[in-house]
């Protein structure tokens, strides 16, 4: 039996360095809420999570271990996905060109009803499918080893340039995290990897003067101001929690779907739409920012700071040891997707959203594909023989 305290695979300063990029965000959220001179107990609350998701995967990357050969989708659903994701590109790519690939405009664009409606052909099903489901169901792709290296470099550029042409730099720090996290779990604090990273960085810089209608070279220094302020903005945006509206999405899961089926507005995206009508501004006065409210908007208006951070500590941790504890071979793949979900929870309500769940459910389904297929070709392996 494996024992969970044992190390057997990943050493011990690669698991602090996946603690401490777990923790980066939120220590990042706790110094801009100090800053900003927000209340004493949403500090507290913040500095408590960023200690608990350090010791969190400090101690769950221990029992990782750390294989060259890792399960892996089948390369037809690769095939699909990537054909999916080549549309949605072809969509954006149309909508970018139309002006002039000026991507503060055509990301503005890209967030109404008519970009939206212009990406996507006209189908709003679509649309609500690859938002919701083929996304997710990509960077899971991402994130579980591909049959072949060509057919994850295919996708990951797939995914990048798409997210490019509307002006979108999260994607590039998606896989910034997810590929870092995956080199320390394979016991490597340096890569030819983090070269590519490196490039993605500066293009990310590119993509923001692009928006703001800056030149990179003469306002490096206001970039990177705007950089800072994306990691701490969260704690004064979610200072004035009691104006936010309930949601219920953390605690019943399926509360989306319903009321989509029964033609209700979900709490979440009440929420969300409240959270990107907020002007916050950072311990300098730059800004205002929205939306970054954190996976601690469900919680503070519910139940208070205190209670709040203590009911998402215990649910994220919850959820992950459950699964932790339940998988072997995949629990590289297992801690990879939770540290993505768990990173970007710091910055938008990511974890407990319907996203969440739909991210959870499609990485335990690509699991049972992947034995399925497997017990298939044995059986056919033993009538050969």
């Amino acid at each position: 039996m494996t024992r969970f305290y044992k190390s057997r695979g990943v050493t011990n300063v690669n698991r602090a360095l996946i603690g401490m990029l777990m923790a980066f965000p939120w220590l990042c959220a706790t110094y801009g809420g100090w800053l900003s001179h927000v209340p004493l107990d949403m500090i507290i609350a913040f500095a408590t999570i960023s200690l608990v998701k350090f010791i969190l995967f400090y101690f769950t990357s221990s029992s990782v271990l750390n294989q060259r050969k890792r399960v892996s989708y089948n390369k037809y659903w690769y095939y699909f996905v990537i054909v999916i994701n080549l549309l949605v590109l072809l969509g954006r790519f149309r909508l970018s060109l139309d002006n002039n690939f000026q991507l503060g405009l055509v990301r503005h664009l890209y967030f109404s009803d008519v970009g939206r409606s212009y990406v996507f052909f006209g189908s709003s099903l679509f649309d609500s499918l690859y938002t919701k489901i083929l996304f997710p169901l990509s960077l899971i792709l991402v994130v579980i080893s591909a049959p072949s290296r060509l057919l994850s470099n295919v996708l990951t550029c797939t995914l990048l340039i798409s997210a490019l042409l509307i002006g979108g730099r999260f994607m590039i720090y998606y896989l910034i995290v997810i590929v870092v996290i995956k080199q320390l779990l394979r016991n490597k604090i340096w890569s030819h990897s983090y070269l590519y990273l490196i490039i993605l960085v500066f293009i990310s810089f590119i993509i923001i003067a692009n928006r703001l209608g800056l030149d990179i070279t003469s306002s490096s220094e206001y970039i990177f101001k705007q950089i800072e302020a994306y990691h701490v903005i969260q704690l004064p945006i979610l200072s004035d929690y009691n104006t936010f509206p309930v949601s219920f999405s953390p605690y019943l899961g399926i509360e989306t779907p319903i009321s989509y089926i029964f033609g209700f507005t979900p709490s979440e995206t009440k929420l969300a739409a409240h959270l990107n009508s907020i002007e916050a501004f950072t311990y300098r006065s730059d800004g205002p920012f929205n939306a970054y409210g954190t996976s601690l908007a469900y919680f503070f208006p519910l139940f208070g700071v205190t209670i709040g951070t203590g009911m998402y500590l215990t649910m994220f941790t919850m959820i992950y040891l459950c699964i932790f504890f339940n998988l072997n071979r995949s629990r590289g793949e297992l801690l990879v997707l939770f540290g993505f979900l768990s990173y970007f929870s710091a910055f938008s309500p990511l974890a407990f959203s319907f996203a969440f769940y739909i991210y959870l459910l499609l990485f335990l389904l690509s699991f049972a594909v992947i034995r399925s297929c497997k017990n298939k070709d044995n059986k056919s392996l033993k009538v050969k023989l």
